[in-house]
């Protein structure tokens, strides 16, 4: 198991301790009111120009986040002491998030990768593993970075093995095919792997902008439905896996989870889906796009 963190909390007689790697920056966890004896995360704010810094140095790397979404793939990092699993990882864009936060924490620990590296559905065809690995070469730091190249289908029995190794994962990003039976089997893998109290992260699960398989892939797992609701990010689904004697109430019943679950089925969603993914390549979609970006980045300095 991952080291308990309780030498990084406020040193309160009844502080609690986090559980599964998980730590608090800059202050001690909270427990819940309303559930008895229940440990929660909530993610910290960090120093807009700490955050500022980090999108400066992930900004040219290619992939598919938004300053929201770098910023909470960052906070965690920052603020999870045990392992860290990304199911997909693309060109390096999330994973040199974590790297920059694990540095910034001064934390020793490992991260895993699985990609296939070739032939994006996105980007075209062709070979990434290397431009993956100069990618995120300034800041692996002292992380033990471990790259596994395969699909996410095949990395089950060698990521057993890596766990059993480490202690576990303490906080699982879920970013490969996001088609609806490849989330099913990534999500279910991502609980399989996770400590009790660790958290999982889904990659475009919630879209207003149209209709996601993401999203309705994550409600039919049902090994998720005693996960905690933790919050929404631009695209991500944040979630938390209940310790050992612990109860949430189900990130299934939350209202906006509910909302956006209605709102995939409907035709409009569909259509704009379809709407987007024409537009976003136009230059009408960079400039909303950059707009976008813009507008983030200033909310993520001012929080």
């Amino acid at each position: 198991m991952p080291k308990a963190a309780s030498d990084r909390v406020n040193n309160e007689a009844d502080a609690p301790v986090p559980p599964s790697g998980w730590v608090v920056y800059p202050a001690v966890p909270s427990v819940s009111r309303n559930l008895q004896n229940v440990m929660s995360f909530i993610p910290p704010t960090l120093p807009g120009a700490e955050i500022d810094q980090m999108l400066e140095r992930t900004e040219s790397i290619p992939g598919w986040l938004n300053v929201s979404e770098r910023s909470i793939l960052y906070t965690l990092g920052r603020s999870t002491l045990g392992p860290v699993l990304e199911l997909g990882c693309f060109k390096g864009k999330s994973t040199s998030c974590f790297l920059l936060a694990r540095a910034r924490s001064q934390f020793r620990t490992t991260h895993v990768v699985v990609d296939v590296f070739k032939d994006h559905l996105d980007a075209g065809r062709g070979d990434f593993e290397n431009l993956f690995r100069e990618n995120v070469k300034p800041f692996v730091g002292a992380t033990d970075l471990r790259v596994l190249r395969m699909s996410t289908f095949d990395a089950g029995p060698a990521l057993e093995k890596i766990a059993v190794e480490i202690g576990g994962f303490s906080g699982v990003f879920v970013d490969a095919d996001h088609s609806y039976p490849s989330v099913l089997k990534d999500g279910l893998l991502a609980h399989q792997l996770v400590l009790p109290g660790g958290w999982i992260a889904f990659h475009d699960a919630m879209r207003w902008e149209g209709s996601t398989s993401v999203l309705p892939a994550c409600l039919d797992i049902p090994e998720l439905n005693k996960y905690r609701f933790v919050g929404l990010h631009s695209s991500i689904l944040l979630i938390q896996k209940p310790g050992a004697g612990e109860s949430f109430k189900s990130w299934k019943d939350h209202p906006t989870i509910k909302a956006f679950s209605v709102w995939g089925k409907t035709p409009m969603a569909s259509a704009i889906e379809m709407g987007t993914g024409l537009i976003m390549g136009s230059k009408l979609g960079k400039f909303f796009t950059k707009a976008r970006q813009i507008v983030q980045r200033a909310n993520a300095s001012n929080s």
